[in-house]
């Protein structure tokens, strides 16, 4: 986890913990493929506690990657994905296992912006969720629909560290009230 304030909005940056690909082999995974039979499932370790702070915004950062060889044409599809917080815990060998339970009250559906080299997803309610007690973080879930192009994104294995999966949280800190400050004062006590 990385703090840093730029521009006076402070930022924590939440690197994933860990990444993979269904239905592709889980075994050391570098590339995130996504499409209409491509799931990504997604870990990260939110903050334990931003303390006096207020969450503004939380977007999950994904990193495109050239299509692999062999490209499946995206000719023709424009459909949307879809991003789910997870109510079950994910296992790597899935396809042996039932899919984990997901959230589907709080899902976010996005859309691919071709020639952007990333994706950025607002999961804001999800991480106040998560931050509030209201969610237990189990990981997220990325779909795409039948007809959504295929994308490649950068893992959490991937060897240039800047291109992997990170959840981005702005926040402001909470000025304490003018009932809260400390005024100068003498205080005499008399005894009776």
């Amino acid at each position: 986890m990385k703090k840093e304030v730029k521009r006076g909005m402070p930022t924590i940056d939440l690197e994933c913990r860990d990444s993979f690909a269904a239905p592709m082999p889980a075994c050391q995974q570098e590339a995130l493929f996504l499409g209409h039979d491509g799931r990504i499932y997604l870990f990260f370790d939110p903050p334990a506690d931003l303390g006096a702070c207020i969450l503004r915004k939380a977007s999950l950062i994904l990193f495109k990657l050239p299509c692999l060889s062999p490209c499946k044409t995206t000719e023709g599809r424009s459909g949307p994905y879809t991003l789910y917080p997870l109510l079950g815990f994910f296992n790597v060998f899935g396809g042996l296992f039932a899919p984990p339970a997901v959230d589907s009250e709080r899902r976010v559906s996005f859309r691919d912006i071709p020639g952007r080299g990333y994706t950025e997803i607002d999961i804001t309610k999800i991480a106040e969720d998560w931050l509030g007690g209201r969610l237990e973080n189990r990981g997220i879930l990325l779909a795409g629909s039948p007809d959504s192009p295929y994308l490649y994104y950068a893992s959490s294995r991937y060897p240039i560290l800047c291109m992997r999966p990170v959840i981005r949280m702005t926040y402001r800190t909470i000025e304490p009230s003018q009932a809260l400050r400390a005024v100068p004062c003498e205080v005499a006590v008399k005894s009776p």
